[in-house]
């Protein structure tokens, strides 16, 4: 399903995710890290 006018909602929305996987992602390293 396709809609032209949530296209800008998704685009926000892949972008925080792939924003919260990389902070999480540095989060876990540290984490790992620090035993």
């Amino acid at each position: 399903m396709y809609i032209k006018g949530n296209n800008k909602m998704y685009k926000e929305l892949t972008t925080r995710l792939k924003n919260y996987n990389i902070m999480s992602a540095l989060v876990l390293r540290e984490f790992l890290y620090q035993i």
